[in-house]
């Protein structure tokens, strides 16, 4: 039987951060599971701004800054206030999502981020 062995890994994480991680591992297959595992988690740094989240911060309610919105003074203004809304509503799936890790979350996170990301400031006023 092979010794375990550790060794420091520079990962990709699914939030698209990159992160040093000490694997430890017995073998080939048993590193390459690893490194898979750990790609599809959040980093620490996302983690943590859950983490603050979940404690109240309103620093930032979402994980990312969002683009400005394309549309008249009037409805830019007016669509801020709408998607600043939509996505204090969407704070707990995305704070679950985050936590769950994985395919599927990571999948969800980024789908509702996609979403939030939305330009147009009609899509906010019609929607």
């Amino acid at each position: 039987m092979l010794s375990p062995v550790e060794a420091p890994i520079s990962i990709i994480r699914v939030c698209g951060h990159r992160e040093t991680e000490t694997v430890r591992y017995r073998g080939r297959t048993q590193r390459m599971n690893r490194e898979a595992e750990a790609r599809k988690c959040f980093c620490k740094a996302c983690r943590d701004m859950v983490a603050g989240w979940m404690a109240g911060n309103e620093a930032a309610p979402y994980p990312l800054e969002l683009p400005q919105l394309i549309g008249s003074p009037g409805q830019i203004s007016w669509a801020c206030d709408l998607r600043a809304k939509v996505a204090r509503k969407m704070l707990p799936v995305m704070t679950m999502a985050a936590n769950h890790g994985g395919k599927t979350g990571a999948a969800v996170w980024q789908a509702l981020y996609a979403l939030l990301s939305q330009r147009q400031s009609r899509f906010w006023i019609d929607g």
